[in-house]
């Protein structure tokens, strides 16, 4: 089963962390760690800096051709072969590395999965050898490392200018490197809940329902694992599980009754389980010969085949990441998102089981708008239906702030009179109505010693703008970061400004603020948008936040669950917010995500960075393994055991 959160793993523990240190220096630039904490120093004079600007200006176009050499050879190599054995190699190497590599062999399977189905599989009867399939997966890792030099060095050679670079780059990074939004179980609930209420639409044009699309992929990976064999030559205990729980379902007379024997009973109630002779047949997983038994799909109930079919595509049918501009290119569109399943000639396979989980908002959306375009516009993306993802995303942080903040009592969409002059705020927007107008906020929190006023912004990322697309990237920060901040800023103006603020309720019941309560602002987005919101002062620098508004604490749904869950109180909250905004402020600080940031909140204490050998640097980067603990605690929790969840360090002063 997938247990990560979903971003990279992190490969040294924190313990290690709190003592280490290290630093090396090359190119005149001094690279430093010292426990949580890197720090990045130029030691270059002003002509060496620019000299070394020039190299790259000089070489960047024949670097780039160097690059799309390398990936012609790797898709003529990869066309020589049996492309299902290929992929089964590469998933063997994802399987035995997936806890050491930082997520490596997963983004490389699926770079390999989507040139292979970019064109037919000429070449089946060739199978491919282990050094073959390993000579390939180093070629594809080689590329990725080298687009991300590549794509790095675009400030340098003036193709935009830094602060562009600073929205860009993190983007672009995390596509080429970083997989999933959230923690397993916070994704399907997602899933389930955004789309379970489609399921009637689903049923009419499918045949499953939204949760038979999870299930099926669960289904999917239990039965893969039950018919595998490790190196060490030991089964997954897939395998036992599922024949102990139906042994206790089946006494021995009622087999006898329906004149089988237990294997043959087995085997009949479980056509998924690869039966010969009658015993369950497993493969050893570094057998190639066995790859076309091992990763076909059996199905274990017929509404699991509805859902492969569904989901399926055929070699050839991802033509688009061909692109005769850019071929083969990782950031290329590809088809495999929406379609992790391989069809060949009547058989089914599949070798990314995460592929499928973590992409479940993306499969549901292509099926809705796939099946009915007029539908999905209107019943999914528009506002008009009680079931679209916009009053999905309010209702849910409605919930979340309500269960994590119980004394604080909460009013969906409260509306006010806001006094526009023209002269404070715009929020970006031209068509601004002037004098008093009546405006809302998503949700308003009211409790005994603070305020909270929440935006809600369920927009999300196109693909162009995943790339790094800077139009397509800033249209949508403006809309779902900038607008939001500007939304409740407006808010928060209503309250100062006035002797006796009210909001209205839907039902016309007046809430009184009292002025005197501290205030907080946050903006919630549906989209994971990682790097780009936790470093906000690059986005007011390019009005993608308006200047005149001050920064609200930005956190995405699936983050913002995280926190519903580990932290204590609403003292701790408050807390964190307090520091949390100060370092939006602070252009030095580089934040990987929010939970590392979290975590080294309950790990410390405090996020307030005020060492003094933190001060007097111009840059500096938390590590990302202080998100250690809470990944622990969501991966037992995922597996059904207690996990220890942990908890804010108290031995500071405050």
């Amino acid at each position: 089963m997938p247990v990560s959160k979903g971003r990279k793993k992190k490969t040294k523990s924190k313990g290690s962390q709190s003592s280490f240190s290290n630093s090396f220096e090359q190119d005149g630039i001094k690279i430093s760690q010292k426990g949580v904490m890197t720090y990045l120093e130029n030691k270059r004079t002003e002509k060496q800096q620019e000299e070394f600007v020039n190299r790259i200006k000089e070489n960047r176009p024949a670097f780039y051709e160097d690059i799309k050499q390398k990936i012609t050879d790797v898709v003529e190599d990869i066309e020589k072969f049996d492309k299902i054995t290929l992929l089964g190699i590469m998933c063997a190497y994802h399987i035995e590395k997936r806890y050491e590599d930082d997520g490596q062999g997963e983004v490389t399977l699926e770079y390999a999965q989507s040139i292979c189905m970019a064109s037919e599989n000429k070449n089946s009867a060739i199978l491919p050898a282990f050094d073959d399939g390993n000579r390939i997966i180093r070629k594809l890792i080689e590329i990725r490392r080298l687009f991300s030099i590549y794509y790095s060095t675009e400030q340098l050679a003036g193709k935009n200018s830094e602060l562009e670079n600073n929205i860009r780059r993190p983007i672009i990074l995390e596509s080429l490197f970083i997989r999933g939004d959230g923690y397993m179980q916070h994704v399907t609930e997602v899933f389930k809940e955004l789309f379970s209420p489609h399921d009637e639409f689903l049923i009419k044009h499918y045949g499953f329902s939204a949760n038979d699309i999870n299930e099926t992929f669960l289904q999917l990976e239990d039965s893969f694992c039950g018919r595998i064999l490790y190196r060490n030559k030991k089964p997954h205990p897939a395998g036992k599980r599922r024949f102990d729980i139906w042994r206790d379902n089946n006494p021995q007379e009622s087999v006898e009754a329906r004149g089988l024997s237990t294997m043959e009973a087995f085997g009949l109630d479980n056509p998924d389980v690869f039966m010969d002779n009658g015993k369950v047949k497993i493969f050893y997983i570094h057998d190639r010969t066995t790859y076309r038994h091992l990763f076909a799909i059996r199905p274990r109930y017929p509404v699991h085949q509805k859902v492969i079919e569904a989901l399926a595509m055929p070699f050839g049918g991802n033509e688009v990441f061909f692109n005769p501009s850019f071929k083969a290119e990782p950031l290329n569109d590809s088809l495999i998102f929406t379609s992790p399943i391989i069809s060949e000639e009547g058989q089914y396979y599949l070798f990314g089981f995460n592929l499928g989980l973590r992409n479940l908002l993306r499969i549901g959306e292509h099926l809705i708008e796939k099946a009915d375009k007029a539908y999905y516009k209107s019943h999914y993306l528009g506002n008009r239906y009680a079931n679209t993802r916009d009053s999905y995303l309010e209702n849910k942080t409605g919930k979340l702030f309500k269960a994590f903040l119980p004394d604080v009592e909460f009013f969906p969409g409260v509306k006010y009179i806001f006094d526009n002059d023209g002269t404070t705020v715009n929020c970006n927007r031209s068509n601004e109505a002037l004098g008093k107008v009546e405006t809302e906020l998503d949700l308003l929190g009211v409790g005994s010693e603070a305020i909270y006023l929440i935006e809600i912004k369920a927009g999300a990322l196109n693909e162009m703008a995943r790339r790094g697309a800077l139009k397509s990237l800033t249209n949508t920060l403006k809309d779902v970061v900038g607008y939001a901040a500007c939304q409740s800023f407006r808010a928060r103006k209503h309250i100062e400004e006035n002797d006796l603020p009210v909001f209205y309720t839907k039902k016309k019941m007046e809430i009184l603020i009292d002025k005197n309560k501290k205030i907080y602002r946050i903006s919630v987005s549906l989209d994971y948008l990682g790097g780009l919101v936790t470093n906000l002062y690059d986005l007011k620098e390019l009005n993608i936040i308006d200047k005149n508004v001050d920064f609200a604490w930005t956190v995405c749904l699936y983050d913002l669950m995280i926190f519903s869950e580990i932290l204590a109180d609403e003292k701790d909250f408050r807390d964190y917010l307090d520091e949390r905004l100060e370092l939006y402020k602070r252009s030095n600080i580089r934040i990987p995500d929010e939970i590392s940031l979290l975590g080294f909140f309950l790990h410390e204490g405090n996020i307030k960075f005020d060492r003094p050998e933190i001060k007097r640097l111009d840059s500096f980067t938390i590590n990302k393994n202080y998100s250690d603990d809470i990944d622990s605690y969501f991966h037992w929790t995922l597996m059904g055991l207690p996990g220890i969840r942990p908890v804010r360090k108290k031995s500071i002063k405050k």
